[in-house]
């Protein structure tokens, strides 16, 4: 079983610094799973710290592709060249899906709103 301290993520390769900086955001930006993590990892040790972020590999993934900037293959930046830079922009429904996918938290909002 390969360590996730190393982890070969969609993103490419991640060092120890990497995934410390990069749990460490996660746990900084996410009252649910800092508190998860306390509680299984720290308190109860009813999992390692190892297998706590495996089960979480998919957030630690996504969080250091905001960090370092990456995207995943596949995704365009298109979208930005064809907006106008002011005034009222009007977006189809592949805008706001490409939007999105960009910016999970922008689709958290609008969920929300």
């Amino acid at each position: 079983k390969r360590a996730f301290s190393q982890l070969q993520s969609t993103f490419g390769e991640m060092d120890k610094t990497a995934v410390a900086v990069t749990r460490s955001a996660l746990l900084a930006a996410n009252a649910t799973l800092r508190d998860q993590h306390r509680y299984l990892v720290t308190e109860t040790q009813t999992v390692t710290e190892e297998d706590f972020w495996e089960t979480h590999k998919s957030l630690v993934e996504e969080e250091y592709a905001k960090i370092s900037g990456a995207t995943r293959a596949g995704t365009s930046s298109l979208l930005q060249s064809h907006l106008p830079l002011q005034g009222k922009v009007t977006l189809g429904v592949e805008e706001m899906r490409q939007i999105f996918v960009l910016y999970p938290a922008v689709h958290k909002a609008y969920e929300e709103r």
